[in-house]
């Protein structure tokens, strides 16, 4: 993912990061929910927003191939999803990817629509016996952790090298 840039701000409370494998459509998805952010003057499209129950919704999509990442209005991962053959995946042993607390914010030279475009799918590499699943773009130097079960892996210089879901349980049987 060459074009897409992380800016960290380290947090003391996570997100929560809920995955899902979808068999019947090949489909891997994961949704993050963020905690409110400590008490600050009050924007009026929160305020609405919260009262009326709405969501915020995605400004800005990034893909490569049949990955999907959407970004909420802050630039944050809302959610992503990956339609992929897990016969095709790498199965290899992945350590935990170790990190500090932080939101991520990523940067990408978007369209007039809100869409950006990476140069390649990532490869997918799953760890059946501790249940993680790495979509990979390269070498990760550093990570940070977003959600108990959610990592990203940065490049030195700050691009999207790696996303890593922990308990991400995928059937053997899909896995052929």
């Amino acid at each position: 993912m060459q074009h897409v840039f992380i800016r960290p701000v380290m947090v003391t409370a996570l997100a929560i990061a809920v995955s899902d494998w979808d068999r019947e459509c090949h489909t891997m998805s994961c949704r993050v929910t963020y905690p409110p952010a400590p008490a600050a003057a009050p924007v009026l499209r929160d305020s609405i927003d919260s009262n009326f129950h709405i969501r915020a919704s995605a400004t800005g999509l990034i893909t490569a191939g049949t990955f999907a990442l959407a970004l909420d209005r802050q630039c944050r991962v809302n959610d992503f999803d990956f339609y992929t053959n897990p016969g095709h995946w790498t199965i290899a042993s992945l350590t935990p990817a170790e990190g500090a607390s932080a939101v991520l914010f990523l940067e990408a030279d978007f369209d007039e629509n809100g869409r950006a475009k990476g140069e390649a799918e990532p490869a997918a590499i799953y760890d059946p016996e501790h249940a993680r699943l790495c979509l990979s773009w390269g070498l990760a130097n550093s990570w940070y952790r977003i959600a108990p079960t959610l990592a990203l892996g940065l490049s030195a210089d700050g691009r999207l090298m790696q996303i890593r879901l922990d308990d991400f349980l995928v059937p053997a049987k899909d896995l052929v």
